[in-house]
């Protein structure tokens, strides 16, 4: 046998003794060589296979049927998922995600500790190369790792250091079976255009390719980690958590090289699965002269620039438009926790004894969000809401909880802060 297959169950003898394991399996090559290893290895609590269906081959049938038989025949037990029919879309990445939700349903319902996945030396280099093409943080351009921390388990990919080479001739030799996926060789995905055009021509120059890359890899990791614990810090002594509202001191970000910024926000953002190109776009934002910015990074999520801080804050949490036409004298509940009270004489906010209008003209009453052009009228002129809140310093979180007292005409009377 191959050392390094020899070297890789001697690592998972070591690190699967006494666990509950869920091996992936798709009847791939890879997959199939992983349960043949992992069938060797004496000492493991239980293995548990999982299978997805994709419907997306005709031979998707077989495949289910052979796993299903070979759990079976190797006392085994198998969960398996048929995907529904998906057309639109980015099919690749919708996949994985149900395949993910699957395999950690089956962690929590069987207790299982560790899901195997089957990626490879190749897999690696793929990534890092579209990564390299696509953009990425620091730890991303260093690929695949081996073991990810989950919640309640961690992800270990045994097979990394192995190139797909070697574990197709580990099949050939033990005679096992394994079905191929036709798609694989199509040009339709990055990955599969990388795989077929530029990897070959990597493999020419370097034939050791994939140790140089394991090695880069590695390294990449390791300088990782120093960097996630000087992000930490930074995150514990400048960044403030207000639910999901995100705001640093102007002052402290710039004092940190751009590098850093950029590594600092694939951090705090990293829910948001923002590109590259976004980021070196916040990045210029934050450095740009301009005291004052309030932008759309995308669907989900605004940037502010004022008053010496950025702020993040999700869309989800912004106020919706808010309007309500008062007729009668009573109670009535506003956004924000606000009770505001109304009867003939004045109108004021439960809890406060500063009355906010005294001696109303007559009802209705509107009270609502602000909007565009609403002006004020003082004794000694008017004067724009968007003016008088600048004038305040309100910030622009602030002004979206702002809302307006207004007369029968929509007139703004007095601001609610």
């Amino acid at each position: 046998m191959n050392t390094n297959f020899l070297n890789v169950i001697e690592e998972m003898s070591n690190i699967l003794k006494e666990k509950r394991v869920l091996l992936a399996c798709s009847t791939g090559v890879d997959s199939t060589v992983l349960l043949d290893l992992l069938l060797q290895i004496k000492g493991i609590k239980e293995v548990v296979i999982a299978h997805v269906n994709h419907q997306k081959r005709t031979e998707s049938v077989t495949e289910e049927a052979y796993i299903k038989e070979y759990c079976l025949k190797n006392n085994l037990r198998c969960f398996t998922l048929k995907l529904p029919i998906k057309q639109n879309g980015n099919f690749q990445e919708w996949a994985r995600n149900q395949r993910y939700q699957f395999f950690k349903t089956i962690i929590n319902e069987e207790e299982c500790d560790i899901l195997l996945t089957a990626h490879h030396a190749d897999d690696n280099l793929e990534t890092i190369l579209m990564r390299f093409i696509k953009g990425s943080s620091l730890k991303g351009y260093a690929g695949i790792p081996k073991i990810t921390k989950e919640d309640s388990y961690s992800i270990y990919r045994p097979l990394l250091s192995i190139s797909k080479k070697e574990i197709v001739e580990y099949a050939k030799d033990k005679n096992i079976k394994y079905f191929e996926d036709a798609s694989n060789s199509e040009d339709d995905y990055t990955r599969n255009r990388i795989r077929k055009y530029l990897v070959p021509v990597m493999l020419q120059e370097n034939p050791s390719l994939y140790n140089a890359v394991n090695t880069y890899s590695n390294t990449l990791f390791e300088s990782s980690k120093m960097l996630e614990e000087q992000i930490k810090k930074f995150i514990k002594n400048e960044v403030v958590y207000d639910n999901n509202i995100i705001s640093i001191k102007i002052e402290s970000l710039l004092k940190e090289t751009i590098f850093f910024q950029t590594e600092l926000l694939f951090s705090i953002l990293k829910k948001y699965e923002l590109s590259t190109t976004c980021i070196n776009e916040i990045i210029k934002k934050i450095n740009a002269s301009k005291t004052k910015i309030v932008s759309d990074i995308n669907n989900h999520l605004v940037f502010i620039k004022e008053y010496g801080n950025i702020i993040f804050v999700s869309k989800e949490d912004l106020p919706d438009d808010f309007f309500l036409e008062i007729k009668e004298y009573g109670t009535y509940d506003l956004p924000f926790n606000k009770t505001l009270l109304v009867d003939k004489n004045k109108c004021y906010l439960q809890g406060q004894n500063e009355a906010l209008w005294y001696n109303i003209p007559e009802l209705p009453i509107i009270v609502r969000t602000r909007k565009n052009g609403d002006t004020l009228h003082f004794s000694g002129g008017t004067k724009t809401v968007s003016n008088y809140l600048t004038d305040k310093k309100v910030s622009h979180i602030n002004r979206m909880k702002i809302l307006l007292i207004c007369d029968k005409d929509n007139q703004p009377m007095y601001i609610i802060k």
